[in-house]
């Protein structure tokens, strides 16, 4: 992680995997007995990832973004039915959605480092396509720093509850916006 970070610190943005206790606090955002689909940006070493795997029902699409090619070959190891690793920008989400014939995601967890990049852009569309919650960290670092996404954030969810990783190296605050619309499930194409 170290190598890629040197490599390419705006994208990677960490020098260590998330702690499995982050993982976790992640992981637990999401309803697993109710998603049809659940969406991840940003999969990394995929420490996240496989806390969602472990706990997704079998029929649950999964999809994965990872553009990182060293990141992106580990990934596919964990590819299964329905667990898709996609090496694209998550800015084309919603034709991956189309592609598997749904419209929506009913979660969405994010660990890109949105602070670096275009956070407005990312949160728009996260509005745009999630139904439930949308799950975005952030490292206190960028804190420090003045860069604090949350009223960023609230911006596209207006109900957004945050949770503190004081483990991670560096320490995490994940925040958990709720789409304001209520739906069941991700909404399927119409054929």
């Amino acid at each position: 992680m170290l190598r890629e970070f040197l490599r390419r610190p705006a994208e990677i943005a960490m020098i260590w995997p998330d702690t499995s206790t982050c993982a976790r606090r992640m992981a637990e955002q999401v309803d697993y007995a109710q998603a049809q689909v659940i969406v991840e940006w940003g999969c990394g070493t995929g420490r996240v990832t496989r806390e969602i795997l472990r706990r997704k029902r079998e029929a649950t699409l999964y999809l994965g973004f990872e553009k990182n090619p060293r990141f992106f070959r580990h990934l596919q190891r964990l590819q299964g039915p329905n667990v898709h690793f996609i090496p694209d920008d998550v800015f084309r989400t919603p034709l991956y959605l189309q592609r598997h014939g749904y419209t929506k995601a009913d979660y969405l967890i994010s660990t890109l480092p949105a602070t670096l990049l275009d956070a407005q852009r990312l949160f728009a569309l996260a509005a745009q396509i999630v139904r439930h919650r949308f799950v975005q960290y952030q490292y206190v670092t960028a804190l420090a720093l003045g860069r604090w996404l949350r009223p960023h954030m609230q911006r596209f969810f207006p109900q957004v509850r945050l949770c503190f990783c004081p483990w991670n190296l560096p320490p995490v605050v994940i925040l958990v916006g709720t789409a304001v619309r209520s739906a069941p499930s991700a909404v399927r194409k119409q054929p």
